[in-house]
């Protein structure tokens, strides 16, 4: 799935674009492009989520994986480097934690593997992600640029309306 404004086909460099849809149902967004398409006119689909969040928003947690591992007096690369791709190390406040969370039985052995190696390391209960704005259904928006400027963007607006397409001007990434 591409990241959230990333063009699924057509578009044109631009900050300016005429949103033209957003649908729940993909289908329904190809249909409109196809039809865009054939008109002319250079069109892109991005996938966002209600509140204008990533559709590649932040991966789920396995079920049962409520355990975080926080090392204190390392750094990230050096924790990476013991992981050996057993999760990856992120700077935090105070120290280094490991995500992805674990169940309880992984995060006890990852932790006597990282205490072997000379790491300080508590596990904590993983905090539950927090609520986002735009963790809603995705949506897919179906825009008609980019436009370097204004002025185009407005032209094109007016001709997709005299096309029967009712539409309005935004800037930057889909919202």
């Amino acid at each position: 799935m591409p990241k959230q404004g990333a063009p699924v086909a057509g578009g044109s460099p631009g900050g300016y674009w005429v949103q033209v849809g957003a649908f729940l149902e993909e289908k329904n967004a190809q249909t409109l492009a196809k039809q865009l398409r054939g008109e002319s006119f250079p069109v892109q689909i991005s996938q966002v989520t209600r509140g204008g969040g990533s559709a590649a928003a932040q991966p789920a947690r396995p079920a049962g994986a409520q355990n975080q591992l926080f090392i204190t007096g390392s750094t990230p690369d050096a924790v990476n480097a013991a992981l050996k791709g057993r999760g990856t190390a992120q700077a935090v406040k105070g120290g280094v934690v490991v995500n992805p969370s674990f169940d309880l039985e992984t995060a006890m052995s990852l932790s006597s593997s990282l205490k072997k190696d000379g790491f300080k390391v508590v596990i904590r209960r993983a905090k539950a992600a927090p609520a986002k704005a735009g963790s809603g259904p995705t949506l897919h928006v179906v825009r008609v640029g980019g436009f370097a400027d204004r002025a185009k963007a407005q032209q094109a607006r007016g001709d997709l309306e005299a096309k029967g397409h009712p539409a309005f001007l935004t800037q930057g990434a889909a919202r």
